[in-house]
């Protein structure tokens, strides 16, 4: 006669210290924490002596965020009628979650792109050619990592999501005459209320170049927009 063990004999296992021992040997391989990402200075901007840190502070989702910015003395916007957005560049390194996926990062940049058309097309149009009144926006994706949705999946029974993401991202305002107007280096992290973004690869990395564009913005006028 074949042995029917109940579930809840001393064979059985029980659900937390299972789950209990996922989440540590996950936390152990190094496949959960806090995303760290902070400002590069990846190479992309011209010069970096001139950035000024401000004040680290937690993000409206309650991730990290950290910005270095310049704006020039005198000049400002007098004489710019419009921006021109220049093709956004990745110059993340390979570390990153994203993988070899190419329509993720695809995303990230998209993200950034709209982000900065709608952000700054609101302080000057957004032109598809420059004129001689134009100022030229060049941005860059310089680091991301991205959750790990699988992971947050199985902690999430338990204790909630182990990993969040995050990217960093540089970004400057061009006169026509080739001067600096503004630059930002700034990174950006998915905290408690990015809640989804904890499920999909490239959400954090999405919401935090959203962000980021945002500093550009109150950069150039003064404005919270985050």
């Amino acid at each position: 006669m074949r042995r029917i063990v109940s579930g809840g004999g001393p064979m059985a296992a029980p659900r937390p210290r299972l789950l209990a021992a996922i989440v540590a040997g996950l936390a152990v391989s190094g496949q959960a924490g806090c995303a760290t990402v902070h400002p590069t200075e990846s190479g992309f901007l011209p010069d970096y002596s001139r950035l000024t840190p401000t004040t680290d502070w937690l993000n409206w989702g309650g991730g990290f965020h950290s910005v270095r910015v310049y704006v020039a003395e005198s000049g400002g916007l007098e004489g710019i009628d419009s921006f021109y957005v220049q093709p956004v560049e990745w110059v993340a390194k390979e570390k990153d979650w994203l993988g070899e996926d190419d329509d993720r990062r695809k995303r990230v940049l998209a993200a950034l792109d709209g982000s900065l058309r709608k952000k700054l097309g609101a302080i000057r149009p957004i032109v598809e050619a420059p004129g001689p009144k134009t100022a030229r926006v060049r941005a860059a994706v310089t680091d991301v990592i991205s959750p790990r949705p699988v992971v947050n999946a199985i902690t999430s029974i338990l204790v909630g999501p182990f990993t969040n993401g995050g990217a960093s991202v540089e970004v400057e305002v061009v006169a026509p005459d080739g001067a600096q107007i503004a630059a930002v280096d700034g990174s950006s992290a998915g905290g408690f209320f990015d809640v989804i973004g904890y499920y999909t690869r490239s959400g954090h990395p999405n919401t935090a170049t959203r962000r980021l564009a945002g500093e550009m913005v109150e950069a150039l006028e003064g404005t919270k927009v985050r």
